[in-house]
């Protein structure tokens, strides 16, 4: 066989000419063949050389020729998007299958890159194994800078258009041939969601905007644990003496039995005799431990006797149980000044009144004796 035409991507081209072509782009090459003899297992074979990863090689189909016949041949090479660009490779072309008489060809590669270029690495999912419905994902998008230009925003987004979620970072001043890893991503999977494989699809706005990179990955939503889940434990002085006006604290200590950590609030429900201050408002109650909250209670000034204090406990927005706490609250109504200074003023007149009686009669019983006295001398 002799090699009478080679055209790459539609262009001819000779064993002078130097090919430039893009990384990570496909090359389609046709050969026009002229057959000097009869021959079978016919192959014709083309290789890159200078890629230190893996082979790139391609090759046409096993044909038969007869003496005299020409014919046209194709076969396609995919360019590695990880090729040094800027860079000479060398392609050959040559016969196989002890093919005779076909004297191999050799071509200059010029390995370009885009001007403005990023691409996907790779999605990074924690955990990485699946997540529960129900459950938050954390996701991680590194990153490359294969083009001519250095990007000074990109725009990193994750979208599970199946599930309706997505998320987006800013990374900025990403340089020529630099690697990076994206700020992290927290993408929480619906209760509702259904065990399965879902498409994660991952794109790179970048080049104020005009080019975008996409990838796509899989996340795996696994089937939800079945855990019992067990009441909270709540611990609290009952039966408590508190006085009117005046603020009163006490303790209630709720503890989580549950494998999980639990929000937790406690608030007072229609308590309309006191006012209620509850410290932490708010409490994250870790799996196996348990939080402190202080109650302080301030009875209004008129309210007095036996009084029922109601708290609920919250896990979250939803009420799981409620408090009901005994106390007997202590007057302390304020002292009417007026009326004592008149009470009193009220005793100390009294008592000089009877002071002035007493002392006219003690006087007159004196002068009864002096008068009798005098009778019996005489």
């Amino acid at each position: 066989l002799a090699m009478d035409e080679i055209s790459v991507n539609g262009l001819t081209v000779t064993g002078t000419d130097t090919l430039q072509v893009l990384n990570g782009e496909e090359l389609k090459v046709s050969l026009r063949l002229s057959a000097l003899e009869n021959f079978d297992n016919a192959r014709i074979m083309a290789f890159v050389e200078g890629y230190e990863h893996s082979p790139i090689v391609a090759s046409t189909e096993i044909f038969s020729v007869v003496e005299g016949k020409t014919y046209v041949k194709t076969f396609t090479l995919n360019l590695p998007e990880d090729m040094n660009s800027m860079q000479n490779y060398k392609l050959r072309i040559a016969g196989a299958n002890d093919l005779s008489g076909l004297t191999y060809k050799d071509f200059e590669l010029y390995v370009d890159t885009q001007r403005n270029r990023v691409d996907v690495l790779d999605l990074i999912l924690t955990p990485s194994s699946g997540v529960e419905a129900g459950q938050t994902v954390l996701a991680q998008v590194r990153m490359k800078n294969r083009g001519q230009k250095s990007q000074d925003s990109i725009k990193t987004t994750i979208e599970i258009e199946e599930l309706g979620l997505s998320e987006s970072t800013y990374t900025s001043n990403l340089n020529t041939d630099e690697v990076i890893t994206s700020d992290d991503m927290l993408l929480f999977i619906p209760e509702e969601a259904k065990a399965g494989q879902y498409d994660v699809k991952v794109s790179l706005s970048y080049n104020d905007g005009y080019t975008v990179s996409e990838e796509t990955y899989t996340l795996n939503v696994i089937e939800a644990k079945t855990v019992e889940e067990k009441n909270l434990l709540v611990s609290f002085k009952n039966n408590l003496n508190l006085k009117a006006n005046e603020a009163n604290t006490f303790e209630v200590v709720i503890a989580n039995p549950n494998e999980v950590s639990k929000p937790i609030s406690l608030s007072t429900l229609d308590n309309t005799w006191t006012d209620v201050e509850v410290s932490p408002s708010l409490a994250m109650v870790q799996a196996g431990s348990s939080e402190t909250f202080t109650v302080t209670v301030t009875p209004k000034s008129a309210i007095s006797g036996e009084k029922q204090l109601t708290l609920t406990i919250k896990e979250g927005a939803k009420s799981v149980s409620n408090l009901e706490v005994s106390t007997y609250v202590e007057s302390t109504e304020d002292i009417n000044w007026l009326n004592v200074g008149l009470a009193i003023l009220l005793i100390i007149a009294i008592i000089i009144l009877l002071a002035i009686v007493i002392t006219i009669a003690k006087r007159k019983n004196e002068g009864d004796e002096e008068i009798s006295s005098t009778e019996e001398y005489y």
